[in-house]
């Protein structure tokens, strides 16, 4: 008669498999299970294969429960892949210009932009903060090349209602010093009304 401890050593990797499911073959999101490789600390040890070749020996636990999706590089592109799908516009002007507007008003490093913008409260907000589809929902493609993000009100915030896409002529026209300067001209002009109710210009 075959000694019992004997056949369990020699037919492990086949209890093993039938009791966590992981049998040669099975496919778990991108890993195939390849073969029972041993016991470990947490748990037992199995061979993967990667849709892309590359093979992997890990817990069983951790393919099972989708720890473990595929290998990293494979990860690492299913990442770009899903970032890319979200909005597809990471890489056009609009988008450059999100994020070159949250840097102005966030990131204290650029001194040269922070200083006319975050530094004096200017904040984006927050539905657009972190969410690049409410801001492109918004204020749309530019017009042309030339044209570049301006806020309406110099002193008020990004956010709706207070940006547009704007000519640099346009812009030079809505700086803090050019509307201060009109502020005054406006005030020169003034009618000033006595008590009487005469006009004094």
């Amino acid at each position: 008669m075959q000694d019992r401890s004997t056949w369990v050593f020699e037919n492990e990797d086949v209890v093993v498999c039938e009791v966590t499911g992981l049998r040669p073959g099975a496919v778990f999101n991108r890993w195939t299970v390849v073969e029972y490789v041993g016991r470990a600390k947490r748990g037992y040890q199995f061979r993967f294969r990667c849709a892309c070749g590359k093979e992997r020996i890990c817990e069983a636990d951790a393919i099972k429960s989708g720890k473990s999706l595929s290998c990293r590089k494979c990860s690492a592109k299913i990442v770009g892949e899903t970032i890319h799908k979200t909005h597809g516009l990471s890489r056009t002007k609009v988008y450059r210009t999100w994020n070159a507007m949250k840097t102005r008003c966030y990131n204290p490093k650029n001194v040269k932009s922070y200083r006319y913008h975050g530094a004096r409260g200017i904040r984006v907000a927050d539905e657009w903060l972190h969410d690049f589809d409410a801001f492109y929902a918004h204020i749309g493609e530019p017009p042309t090349p030339l044209h570049t993000i301006d806020r309406i009100d110099v002193n008020g915030h990004y956010e709706p209602g207070n940006v547009r896409w704007a000519t640099q002529y346009e812009q030079s026209q809505n700086t803090r010093r050019a509307v201060a300067k009109r502020e005054k001209r406006k005030a020169a002009k003034a009618v000033l009304v006595m008590e009487d109710g005469t006009e004094i210009y």
